[in-house]
């Protein structure tokens, strides 16, 4: 068995690409955003000292690989195109892009005696994460209400907290 070396560079201007004998693997770490890329050295190139990847690239025929959603073929795909920043989800029939940034609204209140509602400073939705902290200690989630349609900025406590109660609430949306 006849091992093939591997050839690793940092990015697309590396040069040295001419001493790389033709059928070798040829890694490149950082091929534009951080991608790496990797491709055979195909015979008969005609390259110098000075001849970058992107030279070789360019100029013999090598394509650079591209990748796709449709690469995962035999796995149900969403047709919903991903944008930047998405992460690929599996709900249980399909891919599919999903955002997962989180917005954190940290809200501090000191109540007055009997105070059961609180004005957030950030909508609460359906899909809301909330922590309630009165002086230090986390609220159970039955202790307070919030109405989640989407247009409400107010939360509301089954028994009123007590004069100078901190009351830290934070939404995760």
């Amino acid at each position: 068995m006849k091992l093939n070396p591997i050839f690793v560079f940092d990015n697309m201007s590396s040069t040295g690409i001419n001493e790389v004998p033709s059928n070798a693997k040829v890694v490149v770490l950082d091929a534009g955003a951080g991608s790496p890329m990797e491709f055979i050295k195909k015979p008969g190139l005609s390259l110098d000292a000075t001849s970058t990847i992107t030279d070789l690239i360019a100029n013999n025929g090598i394509t650079q690989p591209s990748f796709s959603i449709s690469d995962l073929s035999g796995i149900d795909l969403n047709t919903q195109a991903p944008v930047v920043g998405d992460t690929l989800v599996f709900d249980g029939t399909n891919w599919s892009p999903l955002n997962i940034s989180t917005t954190v609204s940290e809200n501090e209140f000191t109540a007055s005696d009997g105070q059961t509602d609180f004005t957030l400073s950030s909508i609460v939705t359906q899909t809301s994460k909330i922590e309630v902290y009165t002086n230090g200690l986390r609220d159970t989630k039955g202790s307070y209400s919030v109405s989640d349609d989407g247009t409400d900025t107010t939360i509301s406590f089954t028994d009123g907290k007590s004069e100078n109660d901190v009351v830290d609430i934070v939404v995760y949306t």
